[in-house]
């Protein structure tokens, strides 16, 4: 059973990039850390802070990341489809034609609504304020990373070094005004935390070398903010609920998810929806209990159903 504790000021997580990537990375299995956080989340035990910087990359990865997946993946089905040319018999070139067609429908669904989706379902929670902070760089913490910039400091900025027979500089200009901001915000609103920890798999941007701790540079303004640096995020959920008790319920098996049943046609780009993923409560005159909408995740089309809760159970 969830947990919801009114009164407990939450954990504060502000999380890098990569972090939220990974989430929806089909090459890791995730899916139970991700229950766990959005158990964490819906019960307050923890908030989301995405600065500004995390945000605008997050917007740029999550569409990105998904539009190259399929492509790879029709990319891959197309060199099968034309071994076809193979065939001398027409019968058997159609059938192996609808065979992979009927694949790649499948593997477009597969992505969709399993890593797609949980892309979608996190967006949704970094996009509310309920369970989101998104804090803003100021004048101080453009002020304060010029000033690193120009003395080359560690870790964002050296001076160039001998690398085999090339020249190497660092200039991670992005991660310095992710640091800043998360400590700027963390020094702020301390109070209204048990604890903030900040979050990256970044295994060198942030750290003195071995990626578990933070480079000596950064290590004041993390301890003055009252930030807990960590490289792991599955570490500090294990840390905020050890037993596990938090975990969101899993979804239906996939098999039985995927089926063909659960999807239509947008009227609108012809693309698939899905019948309960893509399916939204909206309140009207007519509607004041909420009608069922489905809305096209390609195109935005929305489909009225004329459906509301009340049609489940008679």
């Amino acid at each position: 059973m969830l947990k919801f504790n009114p009164g407990k000021v939450p954990n504060g997580l502000i999380l890098d990039t990569n972090v939220l990537v990974y989430l929806f990375d089909p090459e890791r299995d995730e899916d139970e850390l991700f229950r766990r956080l959005l158990g964490l989340l819906t019960n307050r035990w923890i908030k989301l802070i995405i600065p500004e910087q995390v945000k605008g990359e997050w917007n740029k990865h999550k569409e990105e990341r998904n539009e190259q997946y399929l492509k790879d993946t029709r990319k891959s089905l197309q060199k099968h489809k034309d071994l076809a040319s193979h065939f001398d018999q027409q019968q058997e070139k159609d059938d192996f034609l609808t065979r992979l067609e009927q694949l790649e429908i499948m593997a477009v669904r597969q992505y969709r609504y399993t890593h797609g989706l949980r892309a979608r379902n996190l967006n949704d929670f970094i996009e509310n304020k309920y369970y989101t902070d998104i804090p803003s760089r100021n004048s101080s913490i453009d002020n304060l990373i010029v000033n690193m910039s120009l003395e080359r400091k560690a870790p964002f900025f050296t001076f160039n070094k001998e690398s085999g027979s090339k020249k190497a500089s660092k200039n991670e200009m992005a991660d310095a005004i992710i640091f800043f901001t998360a400590c700027d915000y963390a020094q702020k609103n301390e109070e209204n935390f048990d604890h903030i920890y900040f979050i990256t798999e970044n295994s060198k941007d942030f750290s003195g070398g071995n990626g578990a701790e933070l480079h000596d540079n950064l290590k004041g303004y993390a301890e003055k903010a009252g930030v807990q640096f960590n490289n792991n995020l599955r570490r500090v959920l294990d840390i905020i609920d050890p037993q596990k008790s938090l975990i969101f319920p899993e979804q239906k098996t996939v098999k039985d998810h995927l089926q063909s049943n659960n999807f239509t046609d947008c009227s609108n780009c012809k693309d698939e929806m899905h019948v309960n993923a893509d399916c939204q409560t909206r309140t009207s005159s007519r509607y004041p209990e909420g009608e069922f909408i489905l809305v096209c995740p390609h195109c935005g089309h929305e489909h009225p159903t004329g459906e509301t809760y009340h049609h489940l159970y008679n």
